[in-house]
């Protein structure tokens, strides 16, 4: 069996759905299946679709309803009938079909190249939110760590007027006990002394013997 070259529209066609033939080889209807799928997802353009597919045609040429089923998509070949113009052609075909592929591989890896630099920048900008997010905290806990150390500093000040009003007060308590235990010392001194002085003068003079003899 002839294989028709892959610069044959018939295989694009074949796997763009505008050529709608039904397979009998398994592998193969299996094989294009795949291919249109991947073809419509983006994995791969129809130029890689078309490699895979010819190779597989080759490698399974003489299995059971390949060849009818290449039968069905190209027609019954008749090389004889081949001319120059023909083959002409045919290497006009190939160029244009090579530059179609290229300008499609291009146009695949330039898609592929965007969506890195889209995933890329959308990993940008999660970092950037992260790191705005852990600055805000920190400045955050900052916030809170200075509002509790204030708090903590306005109590301990708090604590310390108290200390020392309460010292203050003792101060003054001790000091004024220490005043009145000295106007208490004082005035018993002055009591005693007072009492000394009153008895000085009310107790009788005692008189000599020779008092009681010449009366005196």
């Amino acid at each position: 069996m002839n294989i028709p070259k892959k610069n044959r529209k018939e295989w694009r066609l074949l796997l763009t759905g505008e050529l709608n033939t039904s397979l009998k080889n398994f592998f193969f209807q299996m094989k294009v299946t795949q291919a249109k799928n991947q073809i419509n997802s983006g994995k791969i353009s129809v130029e890689s679709a078309i490699d895979e597919i010819y190779e597989l045609v080759i490698k399974f040429q003489k299995a059971k309803h390949m060849p009818e089923d290449i039968e069905r998509i190209f027609g019954a070949e008749d090389t004889s009938s081949d001319t120059v113009d023909e083959v002409v052609k045919e290497n006009i075909f190939e160029v244009i079909e090579e530059s179609v592929k290229k300008e499609e591989d291009e146009a695949f890896l330039a898609k592929e190249r965007q969506k890195k630099l889209a995933i890329e920048r959308i990993k940008m900008q999660e970092e950037k939110a992260r790191a705005e997010l852990q600055e805000k905290k920190s400045v955050d806990d900052e916030k809170i760590r200075l509002e509790a150390q204030r708090t903590i500093e306005k109590r301990l000040e708090e604590e310390r007027v108290i200390r020392k009003a309460k010292e203050k007060a003792a101060f003054l308590k001790k000091e004024e006990e220490f005043k009145k235990r000295k106007l208490k010392e004082e005035q018993e001194k002055l009591r005693l002394k007072s009492a000394s002085q009153r008895k000085r003068k009310v107790a009788p003079k005692k008189k000599s013997f020779w008092g009681f003899i010449f009366g005196k």
